[in-house]
């Protein structure tokens, strides 16, 4: 697990818009694994999409709902391309994708997770 948590150069984030009705469809997605804003985890309530996506499946995905790239801020969905996507994510992943956002409400939760590891890890 640190191993994978620590390996993450083959991962490529992309920002896009899709349409409302689309994105309750992304969330089910089995294509996706959510992250970030995303994961039930975070806690956060959420129009957007988070997840990652292996890479031989990006293009489909993409194709698929019609998303139309957009700079970073504009999105509605973010899709993190990965060599392989794990089975599922660890708190860290989690953590890590929420404190790269830039909003308040994804930073306090990225906090409120490192706080939980450190209650559960005490040595941490």
């Amino acid at each position: 697990m640190a191993l994978a948590y620590a390996d993450r150069n083959g991962v490529n984030v992309s920002y896009y818009s899709a349409e409302n009705e689309d994105l309750e469809h992304l969330r089910r997605d089995s294509r996706i694994l959510l992250t970030g804003v995303s994961h039930p985890s975070s806690a956060i309530a959420t129009q957007t999409v988070d997840g990652y996506v292996a890479q031989e499946q990006f293009q489909a995905l993409t194709d698929m709902y019609f998303l139309e790239e957009v700079p970073r801020g504009e999105n509605n969905v973010t899709l993190r391309k990965a060599n392989s996507v794990p089975v599922r994510l660890g708190r860290l992943h989690i953590l890590t994708d929420l404190a790269g956002d830039t909003s308040s409400r994804s930073v306090d939760a990225a906090e409120r997770i490192l706080d939980e590891i450190r209650e559960d890890l005490p040595y941490a």
